[in-house]
């Protein structure tokens, strides 16, 4: 999946201190295998006021294996406090076997020690 950022990085606790480059850079050069069972558009993100006010949509994701034609939620922030959430789970996909895209996954004793 291509992650997308939304906002400058200077912007964001999570990547605060990272250049845009740097930052693009890291998000085009790191692979997420998810299978993505529960999500939220982006347009419904924003039009819930409460969670909008709450939480800055950080990133965002096409996932085109589904054929959906809007962006998803990828990463948010605390819009007061530094807290973050992520849509995907980075260090599960190396402990399972199950999933469409296991032959994808590298599952070697180096890729298990840095999940």
């Amino acid at each position: 999946m291509e992650v997308n950022l939304r906002i400058k990085p200077e912007d964001s606790y999570i990547f605060d201190g990272l250049t845009l480059n740097e930052t693009e850079a890291w998000l085009n050069n790191a692979t997420f295998y998810t299978e993505m069972i529960y999500n939220i558009n982006l347009g419904k993100f924003l039009k819930e006021r409460d969670l909008a006010d709450a939480f800055v949509p950080v990133a965002t994701f096409n996932h085109d294996k589904r054929k959906q034609d809007q962006e998803f939620v990828a990463i948010v922030e605390g819009s007061h406090f530094p807290f973050f959430a992520l849509a995907f789970n980075i260090e599960r996909i190396q402990f399972n076997s199950h999933l469409e895209i296991d032959d994808e996954i590298d599952h070697s004793k180096a890729a298990v020690r840095m999940a």
